[in-house]
């Protein structure tokens, strides 16, 4: 057989099959149907009720858009920017947030007390209560034991810190007429 027309007909195979493939990859898929559970109730993924839910509604916000939110940790003195010292309840310790963020929800359906994730490098501690004396969490604490938290001991926190405002912010930015460029030896390398 001839050799040119066997190196043809292999390049128009070729070509055949992908644009065979091209096709394929260009017919959009079936749209997602609705999963049918139990009890003959259909469910739609993408139609839950907290899907509809407005988060400003919950949670409302004022002031100019663009503007920084005016947030406090008043959750525990109730008088935002002041720092307090109250004793938690450490119950789990771990490197993965994800562990952290399932033992916490854990916890928030097996305590009456708020529940926090504190990290502290390299660890996240899932941390119960906020007691203002130390003798109502070492009491608590007691209570997370007999609940199956074993290991669980009592930790001093720091909250309600402010945050510090920026250093730089009120500093006047240099003109370009005026900056100039120094090389390694100081001599003046030209403008910028």
């Amino acid at each position: 057989m001839n050799r040119p027309a066997v190196t043809y007909s292999l390049l128009v195979a070729a070509f055949v099959c992908v644009a065979e493939a091209a096709d394929k990859k260009a017919t959009p898929p079936a749209p997602a149907r609705p999963v049918p559970a139990s009890a003959g109730r259909v469910i739609e993924p993408l139609g839950l009720p907290a899907d509809f839910e407005l988060i400003t509604a919950k949670v409302p916000q004022s002031g100019a858009i663009g503007e920084r939110p005016n947030v406090s940790d008043t959750s525990v003195s109730g008088k935002a920017g002041r720092s307090m010292l109250v004793f938690r309840v450490q119950i789990y310790t771990t490197q993965g947030f994800g562990d952290a963020r399932k033992s916490m929800q854990v916890a928030q359906e097996i305590f009456d007390q708020p529940v926090h994730i504190d990290y502290e490098v390299p660890n996240f501690k899932v941390r119960v209560g906020d007691f203002s004396v130390r003798d109502d969490a070492e009491s608590y604490r007691r209570v997370a034991q007999s609940l199956g938290y074993t290991g669980a001991w009592v930790v001093p926190v720091t909250v309600g810190i402010s945050q510090a405002p920026p250093l730089y912010d009120s500093l006047a930015l240099p003109s370009k007429d005026s900056a100039t460029v120094t090389d390694s030896g100081g001599r003046n390398a030209g403008p910028k």
